[in-house]
């Protein structure tokens, strides 16, 4: 069924002017423009990670789901994603001088804009945000999130979590020429006192001869659909900042490298090429500083490799159910989603793990999962009063931000 107004309802945010009717809006603008509609993809309620492979075309509607929903680029339509919270992105004025078209606010102060385009130009980021071109989509309006990890903005509160049309108005048609300053590799965002540009052009796929399966295939549905996906997508992109590790690049790429371990049963040649395929695409830090792995010398990779140590069993697959006699008293999906929200915090308690999304399990169950992650020697405890903190063994450095352990007055050189 095609969205109606009747079907959608208004939500004014903050008192702003301007159509507000989510779904709808988009529907009609995509139909007048006769391009695809078949671009809907489902996200989880209250978050905007994709349910299932949005990669998969089988995976895309031609109506917008009911709950939380995103909408994909490509054929023809090109997502220009404003991040304009950030310190340091003033927007380029080749984005400025763009014709008004349909617009779209997120609740961080952003924008979603809607261009067609002649030629479809390859997917960017840049300091101010993306460039979104194909296989990449954006949160729709109408969608709502209930949480979020800025320390500025609460989207649990009341409306504070919605995304809405900011410009109700037909999706403008541009030209790649028109964006070309954006796409550039001699545009440097350096030059405007922001993070300087990474590469335009789309640096080769690295080959893994060794595996069966596709690494950066694996890697990018952790990232959308892990519970620390979007910690790992900071890293990714050399986010550091974002990512909770300040201006300290060896400890962001280490815990990067302990990701990319855990993706792939800690083979340090995948690794190895992960980490130089991230660098060459995304060669800049979010703080503006060259990103280390690219600069140092090949002693510092040597070195961060040399000293990921994982522990037996830390993998999902070795948290597989045992054989019939000695059955768990938890099942794998509880086992395997209690470790993942230990990952993602880096360090909980116990009340925190059982509130973590990921987790979805009450008391008993998620202390039994506990108990047996103990055992199993994945991860290890640290009482302190009358709490007790879980972190993954020998790993805290890795997923517990500086931010988190200072927040919970931890001090890590006691207890690694």
């Amino acid at each position: 069924m095609t969205p109606t107004p009747d079907n959608y309802s208004a939500v004014n945010k903050n008192g702003r002017a301007g159509s507000t009717r989510g779904a709808y809006a988009v529907a009609k603008r995509l139909e007048q423009e006769n391009l695809n509609t078949k671009r809907y993809v489902g996200l989880e309620s209250g978050s905007k990670i994709c349910r299932y492979d949005h990669t998969d075309p089988k995976e895309r509607y031609d109506d917008p789901p009911e709950a939380n929903y995103g909408v994909y680029a490509g054929e023809g339509l090109v997502l220009i994603d404003i991040d304009s919270y950030r310190d340091s992105a003033e927007i380029p004025e080749t984005i400025s001088c763009l014709p008004s078209t349909l617009t779209v606010s997120s609740p961080h102060k952003g924008e979603h804009r809607y261009y067609q385009i002649d030629e479809e130009p390859q997917n960017i980021q840049k300091s101010w945000g993306e460039i979104r071109a194909e296989n990449q989509y954006v949160v729709g309006p109408g969608s709502e999130l209930t949480s979020c990890k800025k320390d500025w903005h609460d989207c649990s509160e009341p409306q504070e979590g919605l995304y809405v049309v900011e410009s109700d108005e037909p999706i403008a048609s541009i030209t790649r020429s028109q964006i070309q300053p954006l796409l550039s590799s001699t545009e440097h965002d350096s030059e405007l006192g922001q993070r300087p540009s990474s590469p335009s052009k789309v640096e080769e796929r690295p080959e893994f001869p060794a595996v069966e399966y596709d690494p950066i295939n694996r890697l990018t549905r952790a990232i959308q659909n892990f519970a620390w996906g979007d910690k790992l997508g900071d890293l990714w992109e050399g986010n550091y900042e974002a990512a909770g590790f300040g201006r300290d690049r060896s400890r962001a790429e280490f815990s990067l490298c302990y990701y990319l371990g855990w993706l792939n049963d800690a083979d340090t040649s995948i690794i190895k090429r992960l980490m130089s395929y991230s660098c060459r695409r995304y060669p800049f830090t979010d703080s503006g500083n060259k990103r280390k792995w690219l600069s140092a010398a090949e002693i510092y990779r040597e070195t961060t490799l040399a000293n990921l140590e994982f522990p037996d069993g830390m993998y999902e697959k070795r948290l597989q159910p045992l054989g019939y006699e000695d059955r768990p008293k938890t099942s794998h999906i509880t086992r395997t989603n209690t470790n993942k929200a230990i990952m993602d915090l880096g360090i909980a308690t116990t009340s925190e793990l059982i509130d973590h999304p990921a987790t979805d399990r009450g008391k008993r169950q998620t202390q039994r999962a506990l108990d047996e992650l103990l055992d199993d020697g994945l991860i290890s405890y640290h009482r302190d009063g009358r709490r007790t903190f879980y972190y993954p063994k020998g790993l805290l450095r890795a997923f517990a931000t500086p931010e988190r352990l200072d927040n919970l007055d931890i001090d890590a050189d006691k207890i690694t």
